[in-house]
């Protein structure tokens, strides 16, 4: 048996298919000669249609121009002759006109569905070849459209099982009870992107923990078309992330009260060199040195209980109404007695309130003032300013220091980042500022850094006005 070159099969298409159509459609015609009288063209029409969807835009023209001819010439009186007169000639050009415009019109159509489809065939072939990662597509309702090979070896699923599925089976029942799925595909359609974490159960009931972002897919007049999940099983980091969160909880509050303990001996014991008759200036300078560093370890392990209080969700705000200005002075007079090199100068006119847990934006200025200091090692002024209006206050604190390059300002918030500026030799653990980001979070507020390298930072955040 010959086969069939693609060339001829194209060119069978172009040019046979539509003088098949039309024959087929005139011999209905004849048979069918009263009751279809009235849609003669309508009936033609349909060898436009069929020719130009299934062949291409040259068969739908073609079969515009045989149909009217053949209407023309055969059933339109005098038969099997060309009419002349207006009416006739009228509705045929009006038929030549329509079907032209209707040929292209299904070009259009088959060129946008080969796109979709070649479209459709990359991205499964770019989500089958990301192994590490589970894709799914789903439809602006939440429904599962598609999967690849990792989400079914994770989920336990089946293409044909999951595809019935909403995302919200994914989610467990606490989760499910919030309606957490839908706020997160309601986030990711209006914002176009969601960053999204968090435990997920598979088939068979087995939690795992994701991290990953829901994007949405839109056509040109904006609407969503799809959505598109890309998730990581990050379970095994998870659990290692709690292991390591435990291990820092215990040890610190181990490690609290013998250092409570320490510190007190270290003080009586300088107060009680002090009041010595003779006294060993090496002695003093030993023992203050001893309670600086003792100092230090507190601080650290302050910050290290905030951190596990963080990650566990056990921080508790008590809000009230604060007076900043307030605030500001007993933080002023502290930096005075520790650090009298540094100037802290305050701009605040008026007598601020805002709506906030006194201890904990207490916290939130320190750690920043703190920092400003830590890293201005050749500026001695720090500024601390408000700008308020009718509902927010913002506080700002500013330094003259090293600075920070723009490409490190967004990580320095997060959790044991350290910026390497080897010149400084700043110690630390990297928290002070996701500590300070996160008190901030839990009132409802958040922090932000403008800054250059070499001129200095300004890290500013809001409050809500008390009234």
């Amino acid at each position: 048996m010959l086969k069939m070159s693609p060339k001829l099969r194209l060119r069978l298409l172009q040019y046979g298919l539509p003088f098949v159509v039309v024959i087929l459609i005139a011999c209905i015609k004849f048979i069918f000669l009263n009751e279809l009288h009235e849609s003669i063209f309508l009936l033609f029409f349909c060898a436009v249609l069929v020719s130009g969807w299934y062949g291409t835009l040259r068969s739908g023209l073609i079969a515009t121009v045989i149909s009217g001819l053949v209407v023309n010439y055969i059933f339109i009186p005098p038969a099997f002759a060309f009419s002349t007169d207006p009416p006739s000639l009228y509705s045929t050009g009006i038929f030549f006109i329509e079907g032209t415009l209707f040929s292209i019109i299904i070009k259009a159509h088959s060129l946008a569905r080969k796109k979709i489809a070649e479209s459709s065939e990359r991205f499964r072939i770019v989500a089958e070849g990301v192994s590490d990662y589970i894709v799914l597509i789903l439809n602006p309702s939440g429904e599962i459209q598609s999967i690849n090979n990792t989400a079914e070896k994770t989920l336990g699923y089946n293409r044909d099982e999951i595809i019935k599925l909403n995302i919200s089976n994914l989610y467990n029942t606490k989760d499910r009870r919030r309606r957490l799925a839908k706020k997160h595909i309601f986030q990711a359609i209006h914002k176009g992107h969601k960053e999204i974490s968090g435990w997920r159960l598979n088939k068979y009931g087995k939690s795992f923990w994701i991290q990953g972002t829901l994007s949405a897919i839109k056509n040109n007049d904006g609407s969503v078309r799809s959505l598109v999940a890309v998730f990581k099983d990050m379970t095994r980091e998870k659990i290692q992330q709690r292991e390591r969160d435990d291990f820092i909880s215990i040890a610190t509050h181990e490690l609290k009260q013998p250092v409570t303990s320490i510190m007190l001996y270290a003080q009586i014991l300088y107060k009680h060199i002090q009041t010595q008759s003779s006294i060993d200036l090496k002695s003093v300078q030993l023992t203050k040195n001893l309670i600086d560093q003792l100092n230090k370890m507190s601080e650290l392990i302050k910050f290290l209980l905030d951190f596990t209080r963080i990650q566990r969700g056990k921080i508790i705000l008590k809000k009230e109404k604060v007076n900043l200005q307030e605030i500001f002075g007993q933080i002023k007079a502290s930096i005075h007695q520790s650090c009298p090199e540094y100037k802290l100068f305050i701009e605040n006119n008026e007598k601020n309130y805002v709506i906030a847990d006194r201890e904990r934006i207490r916290q939130v200025l320190v750690n920043l003032i703190t920092n400003a200091i830590k890293y201005s090692p050749n500026s001695r002024q720090i500024n601390l300013k408000t700008i308020s209006n009718k509902k927010h206050i913002t506080i700002f604190v500013q330094d003259f220091g090293i600075g920070i390059a723009k490409d490190k300002q967004e990580m320095i918030f997060s959790r044991f980042y350290r910026i390497a500026e080897k010149q400084t030799k700043i110690s630390g653990l990297g928290l002070g500022l996701y500590i300070t980001s996160e008190i901030l979070k839990k009132h409802a507020s958040k922090l932000y850094v403008d800054s250059q390298l070499g001129k200095g930072s300004t890290f500013y955040f809001s409050l809500r006005t008390a009234k």
